[in-house]
């Protein structure tokens, strides 16, 4: 037995709704409506008759007073379902793009991944080829005419790719070598360098090795730095004794007094060697003067 009228649109309005089971409540309202309104407009014309008895036309009269409510409010509940279709096929439709955004997003990550794991390889491995091709066309051009009947060597390429050596087809066109391609680095993020051709700029790489070196000296002077304290050097208790030691300050003449100065550690063990006493000069001692008053 089917559900009241009532009882379906509260079904069609609740949060389990389908789209498809709005849309044939909907029909079935306009058939509703439809026939409401035939019946309307008969009841209407049988109040409105001269030929109808005066009992006849007052219950036509009050039936069409509740047909016209009745179609009011079929019509309000119809508009309410039409209301309802409209959110679930919004609804259908926002599922179904974040179900193919999901899916397109899975596949995409799935696809990066197999990037970041084989292309790096694969890319390196093709560079390795190309080399390979210029240094065989290299040493085989290097050949020149052997001679003593041996064949001219072509490249590996053209041998490989079943293409003619002057590199064009059957039709004139030019054929693309492998060696004429870029490739990209793999990582991106460090900019817009190729793996292949590889860069040859002599200008360039003077200025890079120059950089590398001032780096490298700034990076041992911060280290030194770093190494560095300040030690009291004394010298043996023997008369005449005379010493020249390296500090941070320069060479230094080391005699019959102690001396506060600044040292690397490879200094320290030099001074060491020279038979001075080196130890770490206690605070406030000033640096570069003789401990001992004798100048």
């Amino acid at each position: 037995m089917a559900k009241p009228l009532d009882a379906r649109i509260a079904s069609a309005l609740s949060q389990d709704a389908r789209a498809a089971t709005v849309s044939d409540l909907i029909d079935e309202l306009a058939a509703q409506i439809d026939a409401t309104k035939a019946d309307h407009d008969r009841l209407d014309a049988v109040s409105k008759s001269a030929t109808a008895s005066e009992d006849e036309a007052e219950a036509a009269a009050d039936e069409v007073t509740k047909l016209a409510r009745r179609i009011v409010r079929l019509e309000a509940k119809r508009e309410q379902l039409k209301s309802r279709h409209a959110d679930l096929l919004a609804s259908d439709r926002r599922k179904a793009a974040t179900d193919r955004h999901t899916a397109a997003k899975a596949r995409r990550d799935e696809l990066a991944a197999d990037l970041r794991r084989e292309v790096p390889g694969l890319l390196d491995k093709l560079v390795e080829f190309l080399a390979r091709i210029e240094a065989s066309e290299a040493e085989c051009q290097g050949l020149g005419n052997p001679g003593y009947g041996l064949e001219m060597l072509e490249s590996a390429e053209a041998l490989a790719r079943g293409c003619a050596s002057h590199w064009r087809n059957g039709f004139g066109s030019p054929i693309m070598r492998l060696t004429q391609m870029r490739i990209p680095e793999f990582d991106a993020s460090t900019g817009a360098r190729n793996l292949w051709p590889v860069p040859h700029n002599p200008m360039a790489s003077m200025q890079q090795a120059e950089a590398t070196e001032r780096q490298r000296r700034h990076l041992e002077q911060e280290r030194r730095l770093a190494e560095t304290k300040t030690y009291r050097i004394t010298p043996p208790d023997t008369p005449g004794f005379q010493v020249f030691v390296e500090t941070q300050t320069g060479k230094k003449r080391v005699t019959s007094s102690s001396l506060i100065v600044r040292m690397t550690p490879t200094q320290v063990a030099a001074a060491r060697t020279a038979g001075l006493a080196v130890g770490i000069a206690p605070d406030g001692q000033i640096i570069g003067m003789p401990q001992s008053g004798n100048f």
